[in-house]
């Protein structure tokens, strides 16, 4: 038991090798963060979220902008639009992309902000709604990024020291704004076409589409299951944790099948049905696939022999550590 436990470290650092671990700080990123004024205890909002906006009215607001770093820091404050990309991420647009919707209608009151180390700032917005607007959900951000852009330094071959290497890094972050204009809502999706392909990898996946072709943002649930080629047997079932859409915007879905089975198959899709709650869109595609190569490997039970034979060589280092502090404790 002692030998086991002893061990267990060592698999420990070999798993903790084969594994990356992905930590996300919301609007925070290089010491620099923003977010919505909280005015009290009670204000636990995340974005900047306006429901229910007339037409012509006015919102005046604030973000907090902190600086976490150890020294001081100028930086810009501004508004921009805000889309759903196909992969499904919220993306701020470009600073060179002239904004039209939230973006055009929002001021910010002080467009530069010097923070020294550990310091925070309230700056204050107003958003001035058109009167002549689109009903439904419209989307932005204010950003912050530095006045001057962080050098990119690499170390010299012939001193060791670090010097600048010609290329410059901006770093933007953003809290999202969220504002509905107050009519009729009209939620309309389109589910497009379901297909079954290999990816970049060579790896067999399922691909469809989504659009949101009506005023607000949805956040529909998707489900996929794969059958036999005759449709009775169920075979697996994949629960897809699909992202927001804005209005106007279409993502793509892409679910990696991870255990492949050999033979010819039906995979079903089904979305949810903004309209109606208890409804879906339902999709379906035949196709077939050889576990016979992965990307050109050979597979047993689904799993690449190139992973088998990760795992033997663990196992056997593993075995071979044991009898190494066998033999040093019969000599000593």
């Amino acid at each position: 038991m002692k030998i086991f436990s002893y061990y267990k470290a060592y698999l420990l650092l070999i798993i903790l090798m084969f594994t990356t671990i992905n930590i996300a700080f919301a609007a925070k990123s290089g010491g620099i963060g923003i977010g919505p004024y909280q005015n009290d205890v009670n204000d636990k909002r995340a974005w900047l979220v306006y429901d229910n906006i007339k037409p012509g009215q006015e919102i005046k607001d604030k973000v907090v902008i902190s600086n976490d770093m150890d020294e001081a820091v100028t930086l810009l404050v501004y508004p921009v639009d805000a889309h759903i990309i196909e992969d499904g991420g919220y993306a701020p647009d470009q600073d060179d992309v002239a904004p039209i919707d939230v973006g055009a209608w929002t001021e910010v009151l002080q467009k530069e902000v010097s923070l020294a180390p550990g310091e925070k700032k309230i700056v204050n917005f107003i958003i001035k709604v058109p009167k002549v607007v689109g009903v439904g959900d419209h989307a932005g951000t204010i950003l912050i990024r530095r006045m001057v852009p962080t050098k990119v330094l690499d170390k010299d071959q012939t001193t060791g020291e670090m010097v600048e290497n010609g290329m410059s890094v901006i770093t933007r972050v953003g809290t999202r704004i969220y504002l509905n204009v107050a009519g009729k809502k009209l939620p309309s999706l389109s589910f497009d076409r379901l297909a079954f392909e290999k990816n970049a990898k060579g790896e067999p996946s399922f691909y469809f589409s989504i659009s949101n072709n009506g005023n607000i943002r949805l956040d529909p649930s998707a489900n996929v299951e794969i059958y036999s080629a005759d449709g009775l047997k169920l075979m697996q079932t994949f629960d897809v944790n699909l992202k927001e859409v804005l209005p106007g915007d279409k993502t793509k879905i892409e679910i990696k099948w991870e255990k492949p089975l050999d033979g010819a198959f039906i995979v079903k899709a089904k979305i949810s049905d903004p309209n109606d709650a208890a409804k879906f869109l339902n999709q379906e595609t035949k196709f077939e696939w050889k576990v016979s190569g992965i990307n050109g490997a050979e597979v047993i039970a689904g799993v690449p022999i190139t992973n088998l034979v990760i795992l033997g060589g663990i196992i056997v280092l593993l075995l071979f550590m044991v009898v190494i502090k066998l033999l040093v404790r019969r000599i000593y």
